[in-house]
């Protein structure tokens, strides 16, 4: 197996190490490259992840593999709450707040981590959505302000025309209003003219407890070792 023989060269070029060895059992068979500190089995993909990555994985499905806990070469967390996966790696969990606005994090405890004593966001039962920019900084939800015109008009007795007036502000005068008919002249009344403006077909809105999109869950995980 000519590639074998390569690829230990590339090993031996690339790390300055003076011994390289790959052992294949058969061509199906997983590759293992025996290096002076460590063995690595080439056909393990959770190798080759970079630390401080968090990736979702439909763990729902028959199926899917997970990364193992009990790997030396590296070590992964999965960014829940309260969960065995991280049993001696995660310390000082903290969660607070109720649906939809928990905060959930924990410090990462493994000695052998780059990321030893960080504190991470366990977005899993926080439930967060990763957007771009800003590494580690939180928003909470919010909607943009907005202000909605209310679509009045006058009875006046002088014949006054229906008026759109935000915040009622053209309705201020200091006529006395004597009632709905705006019995005498020089008196007058507001009334609401028209029907609200409405949105179609979504009406009967969806509601919930946070604004959201239409979304489907995974499970985060992180290597950290």
């Amino acid at each position: 197996m000519r590639w074998l023989s390569d690829l230990a060269g590339s090993l031996r070029t690339s790390f300055g190490i003076g011994r390289a060895t790959i052992s294949s059992a058969s061509l199906t068979a997983a590759r293992t490259v025996t290096l002076p500190d460590r063995s690595i089995a080439i056909g393990d993909p959770w190798e080759f992840v970079p630390i401080g990555v968090p990736f979702g994985l439909w763990s729902h499905l028959a199926g899917v593999d997970i990364p193992p806990t009990d790997n030396p070469n590296y070590r992964y967390i999965k960014l829940t709450a309260s969960d065995s996966y991280n049993d001696g790696v995660l310390t000082s969990e903290s969660i607070s707040g109720s649906a939809p606005h928990v905060q959930a994090t924990a410090v990462i405890s493994d000695t052998g981590s780059p990321l030893n004593g960080v504190t991470v966001q366990l977005v899993n039962t926080g439930r967060w959505l990763l957007r771009p920019g800003q590494s580690g900084v939180v928003e909470l939800d919010a909607l943009q302000h907005h202000v909605h015109e209310s679509q009045l008009g006058s009875n006046d007795s002088s014949g006054a025309n229906p008026t759109k007036s935000p915040g009622f502000t053209a309705f201020k005068t200091n006529r006395a209003v004597t009632g709905i008919a705006g019995a005498n002249l020089g008196t007058f009344a507001l009334a609401l003219t028209g029907s609200p403006v409405v949105d179609g077909a979504a009406t009967l809105a969806r509601t919930a407890t946070a604004t959201r999109d239409k979304s489907i869950g995974a499970d985060y995980y992180m290597r950290i070792r």
